[in-house]
């Protein structure tokens, strides 16, 4: 079975290869000694380049297109180990080590490659040993590179295609707005039926030769070598040229009006394709919500008939909303995570006045117990100055009056912060919300750590603030008993790789030294007498009570996990409250201006030294 076709190099490809690949690292001569030997391959959607366990008798460079990494498992099944995309090298340790193929790839989408064989690959080291040296250094350097830098679950799309899935989903507008924010990043071409048309008058779209379509897939290939994003606009019908763009992108856009019916071509293609177990591209679904709504709508409705790999909420007239999307594609998201800590989580809302004074954007916010609450609070879209008011409202100053007698499950009783949330969630689900958001919990069932990022807001924020024995677990739909977040995972910013790729922040209002815990114990004194010295009104002594001691063991795993998290986290910020009770919201204002004063500096420092964040605030000024 023929894998590929010879074709001729495209006009770019040289300069692509020398700048954005294995061979950018050599000197001139030896590139253009390398060079000359290359072929160009044209491997088609679904061809196997290699089998896993041939001999490896060639190494390859992706010029453009996507391909596949595969290998067999126990069960003989083939597994998704990755994608390569352009500029990586594949089949380079087999050449120099004269090992079998430890992977099957395959293409993804229509894909350039060049290939150099052993034979012509020995030949030039034999006449040029520089060369070797050379491309070794460069291997080295990769190897090293890929075990120093953190590991990914994104993988970069080149090619993004939208498609409509409503009617008269204002498809164009968006597409103009999503070229925009990607020429940002790097330049983007956008295109659509009426461009191509325009560019190849004398090819019919819907009725392409296969010699007249091998064109134009050649001339998308060129344009991939010189722009960093491509664009494809389908059609609002299945045409030929929706088709085209179906086959040749990374990433699906499906574009739905939320206040309508989803429905159009894409959604019965989406079915055939699941049925054929294909490879299928990622899917984001993006609901257009109307200007001028408080909340987004209809959301649950659009995700249970839509087959997606995540939704994103937009108003085409705030340009932040594409601007988010558009940091979601590339990887270049800001995450907030927010650590529980009763009273003391309200200096997180200092935080975030100092983060939105410095115009960072929040594309993701997450947390457990009160961190769950204010992160909840923001990514509905609120500012600082409403988050504070409302949460200065709603929440109680003292808890101690809803007390349980006797206290046969928890010491309270759970109206305390179930009131307070229905006064901020309502009904809302987590899908609902304007950006992205998830919060922990702990499985006192099953001993695991629970993370909601669907589902009733008031449940799963409850869930994640009932904290032991304060408050009587959760129970979750399938019986689980859940409690506080803070037993296993006060601080959930590790799991934000789980869902986002880009920069985190992390707030911890546990203090990883409490100093409170330093003053030790009396001695040999009953409680009686203990009681008198700490209240007596002269000379009382401070120690640690039960409910300290109790409050701090129950923190104590994310006390642990902190160093962790600060050596994993792009900004880990602290505020100093340890001085205060978790349970007491009296001193609201100062806990909140501690956390709004310890912030500053760190974000000042943190923007000076990432010139990426500094992009990203550049973007949200020019809002």
């Amino acid at each position: 079975m023929k894998r590929f076709d010879i074709v001729s190099p495209t006009e770019s490809g040289k300069e692509f290869l020398q700048n954005s690949s294995i061979l950018s690292g050599l000197p001139s001569d030896s590139f253009e000694e390398l060079y000359d030997k290359l072929e160009w391959l044209k491997l088609t959607t679904g061809n196997i380049l290699f089998q896993q366990n041939e001999p490896g008798d060639s190494l390859y460079i992706l010029v453009s297109g996507r391909l596949g990494a595969f290998r067999r498992n126990a069960e003989g099944k083939n597994q998704l180990l990755g994608d390569i995309t352009p500029g990586e090298s594949l089949g380079e340790m087999a050449v120099l080590t004269g090992e079998n193929r430890s992977a099957t790839v395959q293409a993804l989408r229509d894909s350039l490659l060049v290939r150099l064989s052993s034979e012509s690959f020995q030949t030039i080291i034999e006449s040029n040993p520089q060369t070797l040296l050379r491309m070794n250094r460069v291997l080295i350097d990769r190897l090293r590179s890929m075990y120093e830098t953190k590991p990914s679950n994104h993988v970069p799309a080149k090619i993004f295609a939208t498609f409509p899935v409503s009617q008269k989903a204002p498809v164009r507008a968006f597409c103009q707005q999503l070229q925009e924010e990607l020429d940002w990043w790097g330049e983007a071409l956008h295109l659509n039926r009426q461009i191509i048309q325009q560019k190849f008058p004398n090819i019919s779209l819907d009725n392409a030769q296969h010699e007249d379509l091998e064109k134009l897939i050649f001339w998308l290939h060129e344009q991939e070598q010189v722009y960093q994003y491509i664009l494809l606009e389908a059609d609002e019908d299945n045409t030929g040229w929706s088709k085209f763009c179906l086959e040749h992108c990374d990433l699906k856009l499906l574009v739905g009006v939320a206040a309508q019916q989803p429905e159009g071509y894409i959604l019965e293609e989406q079915q055939r394709i699941r049925r054929q177990q294909l490879f299928r591209h990622p899917t984001r679904l993006i609901l257009i919500q109307s200007d001028s709504i408080t909340l987004p709508k209809n959301t649950i409705h659009w995700t249970g008939q839509v087959h997606n790999d995540d939704h994103h909420h937009v108003r085409l007239q705030h340009r932040q909303d594409v601007k988010s999307l558009v940091r979601f594609l590339l990887g270049k998201t800001i995450s907030l995570a927010l650590a529980g800590g009763g009273a003391l989580g309200m200096s997180h809302i200092g935080v975030f006045r100092a983060l939105q004074e410095r115009g960072i954007p929040i594309d993701l916010g997450c947390g457990a117990s009160a961190g769950a609450n204010v992160s909840g609070q923001i990514t509905l879209g609120w500012d600082y100055k409403r988050i504070w008011e409302h949460t200065k409202r709603t929440l109680p100053t003292s808890v101690w009056y809803k007390v349980n007698i006797p206290p046969i499950v928890s010491f309270m009783r759970p109206e305390i912060p179930v009131i307070a949330m229905n006064e901020t969630f309502g009904d809302m689900y987590i899908e609902d919300m304007w950006r992205k958001y998830f919060c922990s919990s702990s499985n006192l069932t099953r001993g695991s750590i629970e993370i909601y990022n669907k589902g009733p807001m008031v449940e799963r924020i409850t869930a994640s603030c009932s904290l032991a024995p304060m408050f009587p677990p959760y129970v979750s739909e399938s019986g689980d008993l859940l409690v506080d977040g803070a037993v296993l995972a006060n601080l959930p910013a590790l799991q934000v790789k789980d869902f986002v790729e880009g920069k985190v922040i992390a707030v911890n209002v546990i203090p990883t030294l409490d100093s409170t815990m330093c003053r030790g114990l009396p001695q040999n004194k009953s409680s009686l007498r203990m009681t008198y010295e700490r209240f007596r009104p002269i000379g009382r002594q401070k120690f640690p009570t039960i409910f300290d001691i109790m409050m701090r063991s129950i923190f104590l795993n994310g006390v642990y996990d902190a160093e962790i998290i600060r050596q994993e986290v792009d900004l880990y910020i602290e505020p100093p409250v340890e001085q205060f009770s978790i349970f007491n919201m009296g001193p609201f204002d100062t806990i909140v201006n501690i956390g709004y004063h310890t912030a500053r500096p760190l974000i000042d420092r943190w923007i000076e030294s990432d010139p990426e964040v500094q992009k990203i605030i550049d973007i949200e000024r020019a809002v």
